[in-house]
């Protein structure tokens, strides 16, 4: 049959309108949002559908010309979408990706595709124009290398887009520097050393390093000073051992070396003090740990930040160390308000408070190769966190901390080594006000030697990877107290030695691998949390594999893990459990039982498992599961790769996406697959 062509283009219209039609009512809404070596996969719910109807949402990646099978998407929090994501993805390339939503029965509902890009690596382009700043220069100069400025405010009050500041070396004791010039992707601004050369931004002040002071106590010494530090350091001349000091409320602790804690008073001795110190607006006094001050250079901080970048974009920070920051309220090193596409990598962080602050709209922001050192991580653990200590607080955020409110994407911090701070990282803000997730990468960091937790993820986690990090020596590990609305990825990591801080060894407190109790949002729980690949292990005597406390959370899911402990394999202070699929993981106790769950005030009413057997028959958990020895292959000397002998090789279970690439018949359980 023949129609007039006004007809035919009626009916194609029609059609196409249909197809829209169905499409709208079918299809959900799909993004994937590329970091560098992650892809975070976000599908609305499809309309006309609603949660209880959704059995499964699969997530598959096109690798030649095929789908392969990736994580599942889980839905977020309660909200009307769901998210799952890719790992170990090359940087500036681009995926196909398709998302599948299907019901209890396995029917099919709706499926999408969309292609997404992970980003490019950081590169800083070739200057537009270089000024030079010298500790010897002068800000009447011209800002060249052969007539520097003195100081970096003034750099940066002349600097266009484009423009590198280049330091020269020396100290620079200047802060509160405001990033105000507006730079974008092609021209950003850049602050770096010159060549070969150390730049350090000093935040105390130079007049009271060597100053003189007068003696009113053994070990105790007072001069005149204003400043509001919140950051006192000490270093010794001898053999330049760094004290961080103790903020006492009153001078009579100082001088008398005692405090109140726990409703009693007690001695500098038995609170692990060393130093102290206490300001009154017109004078500070020092107790130092031993000598005269004489023997000490003073580092007392009286500059609240380095840097602040307040809505503006596209900064890099490159090779500078920064040192004693922390005057006032809310005292932070780099301090980032509003401010994306910020790279801050190669930089030092000595002895400040808290390192790099990122609040409200930060996205993209980079914070790669950096080293933080602090001498918090030997403060008295219960002393220090006790409501009644002032200004303390500063001290427990850790090197990069993301506050609420935050509604930023795609911060990435990487290949970071942190040592010695009270926490290590915080990074769920509360609140979270951006939409869908938050994309956040967390890999190939080093972390050691830390007070309380190696980091924090209490608060708003919303697609959260955590992965391939080396973490040793801390109270606790992993903190998810609570992880809100989920997912949380935590992949591959090794966790060692926690229980090994001065607040076990000297307060009696448990160290533990994974902390899920208290925090924000204890009503609501943590969201979903995957475990995969993990190893935790440590030296503590009185340590467990695994410790819940009173904790809530939607599911967490645990694979292909490694958990050691000397007391206990897993151990629960209450008989109910929040849902935990277990499955394919060591679980490993020394000595004492395999498994435990009950009153921690009365022991007949606990309940106790001996072996995975009776584990199985009990919870339903770890039917693969076995309870060996790991055999590593030199713990003694910090190599926790499995030896030749090790049960855990061939033990574990694919997990798409996760351990596409291992050998042998099995992926093997823990951190690191062993290889001949």
């Amino acid at each position: 049959m023949n129609f007039p062509v006004a007809s035919k283009l009626r009916i194609i219209l029609v059609l196409l309108l249909l197809i829209a039609s169905r499409s709208s009512e079918v299809h959900a809404e799909l993004e994937a949002y590329g970091t560098f070596e992650c892809m975070g996969i976000v599908a609305d719910l499809p309309a006309g559908t609603t949660h209880e109807q959704i059995g499964k949402v699969r997530v598959e990646l096109e690798e030649n010309g095929r789908w392969q099978p990736m994580q599942n998407a889980v839905r977020v929090g309660s909200e009307a979408y769901y998210a799952s994501s890719l790992f170990d993805l090359t940087p500036g390339t681009s995926y196909r990706c398709r998302v599948s939503f299907f019901d209890d029965s396995g029917n099919l509902i709706s499926a999408d595709t969309t292609i997404g890009s992970t980003r490019n690596e950081v590169s800083t382009p070739r200057p537009l124009k270089e000024i030079y700043v010298s500790p010897d220069g002068s800000d009447a100069g011209g800002g060249t290398k052969t007539n520097p400025f003195a100081t970096v405010a003034h750099a940066f009050s002349v600097a266009t887009a484009g423009t590198h500041i280049v330091l020269r070396g020396g100290l620079y004791h200047e802060g509160e520097i405001a990033v105000t010039q507006k730079a974008t992707a092609a021209t950003p601004l850049v602050l770096r050393p010159a060549p070969g050369e150390t730049p350090i931004l000093d935040g105390s002040d130079p007049a009271l390093i060597t100053a003189k002071w007068s003696k009113i106590a053994p070990k105790v010494f007072q001069r005149p000073s204003t400043h509001d530090a919140r950051n006192v350091s000490l270093r010794r001349l001898s053999d330049d051992k760094v004290f961080r000091v103790y903020r006492m409320a009153t001078l009579a602790e100082v001088t008398g070396a005692t405090s109140l804690f726990d409703g009693q008073s007690q001695t500098f001795a038995d609170l692990s003090i060393l130093a102290a110190y206490h300001i009154d607006g017109s004078s500070i006094t020092i107790r130092v740990p031993e000598g005269t001050i004489d023997d000490y250079a003073v580092y007392i901080s009286h500059r609240n930040h380095a840097l602040s970048i307040d809505n503006r974009n596209h900064v890099h920070i490159d090779g500078i160390t920064f040192s004693h920051y922390g005057s006032g309220d809310y005292s932070r090193t780099i301090i980032l308000n509003n401010a994306s596409d910020i790279v801050v990598q190669n930089c030092r962080f000595e002895y400040n408070n808290t390192g790099i602050s990122l609040k409200r709209s930060c996205n993209r922001v980079v914070v790669q190769d950096n080293v933080a050192i602090d001498d918090t991580a030997n403060w008295h653990f219960g002393y220090t966190k006790s409501a009644g200590i002032l200004y303390h607080s500063e001290i427990e955020t850790g090197f990069v901390t993301i506050n609420g409110p935050y509604d930023g994407r795609g911060v990435v911090i990487r290949r970071n080594v942190v040592r010695g701070l009270f926490d290590g990282f915080g990074l769920a803000p509360v609140p979270y006000t951006g939409t869908r997730t938050a994309e956040v990468d967390f890999y190939h960091n080093r972390i050691f030697h830390i007070a309380d937790d190696f980091m924090e993820i209490d608060g708003y986690a919303r697609n959260y990877r955590i992965f391939r990090n080396d973490m040793r020596e801390s109270l606790s590990g992993i903190s998810l107290a609570q992880a809100l609305d989920g997912p949380v990825w935590i992949v591959r990591n090794l966790i060692l030695d926690c229980g090994i801080a001065k607040a076990a060894e000297t307060e009696g407190f448990q160290g533990y691998p994974f902390k899920t109790n208290g925090g924000h949002g204890t009503e609501v729980g943590s969201g979903m949390i995957f475990l995969y690949h993990n190893t935790a292990s440590t030296r503590d005597p009185g340590s467990h594999a695994l410790l819940v406390k009173n904790a809530k959370w939607k599911e967490i899911t645990l694979r292909n893990n490694i958990w050691v402990g000397k007391s206990h394999g897993f151990l629960s202070w209450t008989k109910e459990v929040s849902p935990m699929d277990w499955d394919f993981d060591n679980l490993y106790s020394e000595k004492g039982v395999l498994m435990q769950f009950g009153n921690r005030g009365n022991a007949s009413l606990n309940t106790y498992f001996k072996d995975l057997k009776e584990v199985f028959a009990g919870t339903g958990w770890l039917e693969h599961g076995i309870s060996a020895p790991p055999l590593f292959l030199d713990p003694a000397t910090g190599n926790f790769r499995l030896s030749s002998k090790s049960s855990c090789i061939d033990k574990g279970v694919r997990l798409p996406g996760i351990n596409d690439s291992f050998t042998g018949l099995a992926p093997d359980m823990g951190a690191i697959e062993y290889k001949p």
